[in-house]
């Protein structure tokens, strides 16, 4: 929506671009969205694949366990324990809380 209220104010798809830090082409797509449906075009459609299994509270409960673990000294392998979780599991929701 924001790089069509800009594109709408005169600037340019460049300008627009740069200041949404997006790829212009990808201000082209929006102004096509818009073009063919309005700004119900504009939503994301839903994604392909498995939902997330990982809600935004077991991300809290995590970082509270990081947090208090890594006060304490503890590392990662004790916590992917505590949890249940791989410690590919417990890094990824590191990276994305």
């Amino acid at each position: 929506m924001e790089c069509i209220r800009l594109l709408g104010r005169g600037l340019t798809v460049p300008q627009v671009a740069d200041l949404v830090e997006c790829n212009p082409v990808t201000v082209r797509d929006a102004v096509r969205r818009f073009t063919g449906g309005g700004f119900d075009a504009l939503a994301d459609a839903p994604r392909p694949g498995r939902p997330a299994r990982v809600t935004g509270k077991d991300l809290k409960a995590l970082g509270a366990l990081l947090d208090t673990s890594a006060a304490a000294g503890v590392t990662g392998p004790p916590v992917s324990c505590a949890t249940g979780w791989s410690g590919n599991g417990v890094c990824g929701c590191q990276r994305r809380g």
